[in-house]
Formats: structure tokens, C-alpha cells, sequence
């Protein structure tokens, strides 16, 4: 038998925190002996767990100085390096296409574990470890006496584990879990592709009859589900069945055009909703502005009106000043007896004993106080006037908004 063929194994490097720790292989049969509780034992786990195996039990002597594992094998006769984390199972498996001492020059692929199932991305370690082997993929029927069995994919593991046998299994019953339907029978299978009976045909043959077993199940259970109907509806034939996919479907193209008028008439109905909306929010802005106005104009009146009882009030000021003028600065030669004593006074020469001021300035303050109170009964006009139109077109728009908000 030519060594280079199958799966070699040449080292298993156990990576510590302050050294690594070697256990080398050879070409043919290999004996691993040593007291109790040496590790033995351990060294088959760390193979089996580095081949994939879904977990792993290490001594506390491993766990406290160990960090992860390589596995370096040929498979045939090719190179290739297995690294894997010891406390983190579903972790991404690293596979370097080279020998160890090469390891720090190349870049691993990444395989998924047996805890988690392969995708398009990253294919698991078992579909790598049967594609380098150049075994053919099968799936096996977990219960081959039925047709529309399930079936599983084999997986490396599924022939390993009978590479690496504890010596309590071998011969035992539970070598082929007999009495766990399920296993024993995958386990057959299994053995039957070892030993080169299980035609992988055949096997392919039955897998598609199980797929087409599962459509047929899935078929009758719709025509069952499609016959209860019917006698539910009580459709005599299929010409009657006809009619009324056809009497429905003449409603459904009405309910369409139904659907379809309401929605033209909403369309409407919004534009014309936004267009009153529009209308109202506009005549609230000059209802605001003629409010303004309104007030403006007011103001205006009281301030204008309470201006011209002033200038009202200077006019007889400034008459009553003339007037006085014309009394006070005339010269009066007469003689009066005192109330009192009777005692003859002459009143004469009045217009010395007063300041009396000039005629021309208090008719020139009198001239201009009368304009502007001329102009400012022209403001108070005009501004009553503008008033009057403010008031009249603040009650028209008033009556326009509470008839759009109806």
C-alpha cells in the first residue's frame, strides 16, 4: 500500500503560554504507552477534537498551560495544518495548505466545526476532510425501510469514530447504539460504506425518492385540503365550480372600479379640501390685517381727537387774550369815589401799569392753532372714513369664512 495515500498523521503541537509540547507520529503502526494518567487518553481526544469533534474534555494540567492546538497531517500526500481554539468549540477552524514549519508564511482558510453547519461561505471541516480524501458524498436514509425518510449528509465523524474505538465499545452494543432506531440505523450505513457495499446510487436513487415521497405527502395533503373544500361549498361539478369563479371574479372587477372611483373622488375631495383650506387660512390673514387696521384707525381717531380739544382750548385762550388786549390797553380819564372811605380816585393811564403783549403775534398763534385744527378734523374725518371701510370689510369676509367652514 503506497504510505502517501489517505489521511497521515506527523504531529499534534499543543501551543502553551510559555513553551509547546510535541507528540510525533510515524508512518505505520504507532504505540502510545505510559503510566496511569499520563495523557494518553488526552492525546486521542485532541486528535479527535482537531478532526472536528464537537467538544473536547481536558485535564486541569492542560487547560491551565495550553492555549489552542495544531494538528499536522498529509492527506494524500499533501501537507496541511489543522488549528483550533481548546475552550471555544464553535469557533471557526483554521487550515493551513502547508507543513508546520511553513505555518508563519501562510494564511488559513477558515471551516466551520461539527457545532455549527456549513453555509456557501465557509464550508464545514468535514466537507473539506471528505473533498481531500477524494471520498464520495452521500446522504443517508435514517430509516431506509420507509420512503419518505429523512435524510443526513455523512460526515467525517461518522467514520472516524470507528477508527478511534474505546476498548470498553469494542464488541459492545453500544459500538452501534443498538436500541436507538435512529443511530443504529445511520450506524449500518455507515459500516456498509466503509466496507464498500452501499452503492452511493443507489443512495443518491433514494434520496430523490424520499424527495419526491415528501412532495407526494405535501400533494395529497393539498388535494385533501381542496376536496373538504368543495363538499364544504357543495359544487356539484366543475362547470358549476366555473360559474363561480367567474361570477367572482366579475365582482372582483367591480370592486375595482369601485375601489377606483373612490379613489379618484378622495383625490378630488383632498384638492378641493386643500383649496378651502387655503381659501380660510387667506381670509384669516385679512380678517388679522383689517383687525390691525381697525385698531390703527382708533387710535388714530382718539389721539387726533384728543390733540383738537387742545388746540380747541387755545383758540379761546388766545381769543380771551385779544379780547383783553383791547379792554386792558385803552386809556380811561374818569373819576370814582371809594367804596369805603369815599375818597375821589382818578383812573387813568392803565395801559402803563400792565405788559401787555403786541396784537400781530397772538393773531399769528391764533391764525395757525385754527389750521391745524382744520387739518386735524380732516385726519379725524379720513380716518372715521377708513374705519367705516375696515368695519365693513372685516364683517364681509367674517360672513365669507363662517360659509367655507360650513
Amino acid at each position: 500500500m503506497n504510505t502517501s495515500e489517505g489521511l497521515l498523521l506527523k504531529n499534534l503541537i499543543l501551543h502553551g503560554h510559555r513553551k509547546e509540547y510535541r507528540v510525533p507520529f510515524h508512518p505505520g503502526i504507532n504505540i502510545i504507552y505510559g503510566d496511569a494518567d499520563t495523557g494518553k487518553s488526552s492525546i486521542l481526544r485532541l486528535v479527535y477534537y482537531l478532526l472536528g469533534g464537537k467538544e473536547i474534555k481536558l485535564d486541569k494540567e492542560i487547560t491551565s498551560s495550553v492555549k489552542h492546538a495544531t494538528l499536522e497531517l498529509h492527506i494524500n500526500g499533501r501537507p496541511y495544518c489543522i488549528s483550533r481554539d481548546l475552550f471555544n468549540p464553535s469557533k471557526d477552524i483554521d487550515v493551513y495548505f502547508c507543513e508546520l514549519s511553513k505555518i508563519s508564511d501562510s494564511f488559513p482558510e477558515k471551516f466551520r466545526s461539527s457545532v455549527t453547519k456549513g453555509d456557501e461561505q465557509n464550508k464545514s471541516l468535514s466537507d473539506f476532510l471528505l473533498e481531500a480524501l477524494e471520498f464520495p458524498t452521500v446522504r443517508l436514509k435514517q430509516a431506509p425501510t420507509k420512503d419518505s425518510s429523512e435524510t443526513a449528509r455523512l460526515s467525517f465523524l461518522d467514520l472516524f469514530k470507528f477508527m478511534y474505538l474505546d476498548q470498553d465499545d469494542v464488541g459492545s452494543s453500544h459500538m452501534l447504539n443498538i436500541g436507538n432506531p435512529v443511530l443504529e440505523t445511520k450506524n449500518r450505513e455507515v459500516l456498509k460504506y466503509i466496507f464498500n457495499v452501499l452503492d452511493s446510487s443507489a443512495s443518491e436513487l433514494e434520496v430523490e425518492i424520499s424527495k419526491k415521497s415528501t412532495d407526494k405527502t405535501q400533494l395529497i395533503s393539498q388535494y385533501t385540503a381542496i376536496t373538504s373544500f368543495l363538499k364544504q361549498t357543495e359544487f356539484k361539478d366543475t362547470e358549476s365550480l366555473d360559474e363561480e369563479i367567474s361570477n367572482i371574479d366579475l365582482v372582483k372587477a367591480e370592486l375595482k372600479d369601485q375601489v377606483s372611483d373612490l379613489n379618484k373622488r378622495m383625490t378630488s375631495d383632498n384638492a378641493l379640501y386643500q383649496g378651502l383650506k387655503d381659501a380660510l387660512n387667506t381670509i384669516s390673514l385679512k380678517i388679522d390685517q383689517q383687525e390691525d387696521t381697525k385698531k390703527s384707525k382708533l387710535r388714530n381717531i382718539e389721539r387726533f381727537t384728543r390733540l383738537l380739544n387742545e388746540y380747541e382750548n387755545d383758540i379761546e385762550r388766545i381769543k380771551a387774550g385779544v379780547s383783553a388786549r383791547e379792554i386792558i390797553g385803552r386809556d380811561v380819564q374818569e373819576q370814582t369815589n371809594c367804596p369805603i372811605c369815599e375818597t375821589v380816585i382818578e383812573i387813568q393811564d392803565l395801559s402803563e401799569k400792565f405788559d401787555l403783549p403786541d396784537d400781530s403775534r397772538l393773531k399769528n398763534e391764533l391764525s395757525a392753532i385754527t389750521r391745524r385744527t382744520r387739518d386735524l378734523k380732516q385726519l379725524i374725518s379720513e380716518n372715521r372714513a377708513d374705519l367705516e371701510i375696515a368695519n365693513s370689510l372685516l364683517s364681509a369676509l367674517i360672513q365669507r369664512k363662517t360659509k367655507l367652514a360650513r
